[in-house]
């Protein structure tokens, strides 16, 4: 009964939305990258705040809701909408050019696969970015004239469209939830806690910080 009740009020603060709902998680982000409905840079917009620690002010990224990221630890793995200046603009600080293309052709490749059916101004901004930017040009845009090293130091970027983030628009965050809950090519099995069939998962997202695992969705106990 222990279990079932921990789900029931997963369940409940998902409801009242003070935890993410499947496929979507709680990040740090730095920069957003404003685009024109064609897909052009605008400009790079700060997103980090102030805060006061001890006696001191900091600016710190702020919290937002983003398209579950990967856990990687090496290697080019691409998340949605949400990444750092390597998968999103081609370009890093650590000297490897030529990976931080391989990162950014990754994330063109994920991007235009899940908004290749997507209508709606963010959607077609986002592709014709992925399309058009051309990570050996970067650093001549007059919007990385200033700031860049800060841009590259690995902060998330996430983008924004007309006047939203495009994580926020209706029909991206459909095509992404869509993507998301795609079956997988794993064993399936009837989960001990809800009783629902589902995939079992192989790996669990990490809670930073707890040394624990979780993934809501698709099952781990059978």
């Amino acid at each position: 009964m222990i279990l079932q009740s921990l789900v029931t009020y997963y369940e409940s603060l998902e409801r009242k939305g003070k935890i993410t709902s499947p496929g979507w998680c709680s990040a740090k982000v730095s920069f957003a990258l404003e685009l024109s409905e064609a897909g052009e840079l605008l400009r790079i917009i700060p997103l980090k705040e102030s805060v006061l620690r001890g006696k001191k002010t900091a600016l710190v990224p702020t919290i937002r809701k983003v398209p579950q990221m990967v856990a990687r630890s090496s290697g080019v793995s691409a998340n949605f909408l949400c990444d750092n200046s390597s998968y999103l603009l081609g370009i890093d600080n650590k000297g490897k050019p030529e990976r931080s293309v391989e990162c950014f052709e990754a994330a063109k490749e994920k991007h235009l696969e899940i908004l290749k059916e997507t209508g709606g101004k963010a959607a077609r901004a986002v592709v014709l970015y992925f399309k058009t930017w051309k990570p050996e040009k970067a650093m001549e845009h007059t919007a990385l004239s200033e700031g860049v090293e800060e841009i590259t130091a690995g902060g998330n970027l996430i983008f924004f469209i007309g006047d939203e983030f495009a994580q926020d628009d209706p029909a991206v965050k459909a095509a992404w939830e869509t993507y998301s809950q795609k079956p997988g090519d794993g064993v399936e099995g009837t989960c001990l806690v809800t009783g629902k069939r589902a995939e079992i998962a192989r790996i669990h997202g990490t809670i930073k910080g707890t040394g624990c695992s979780v993934q809501r969705g698709r099952i781990g106990i059978v």
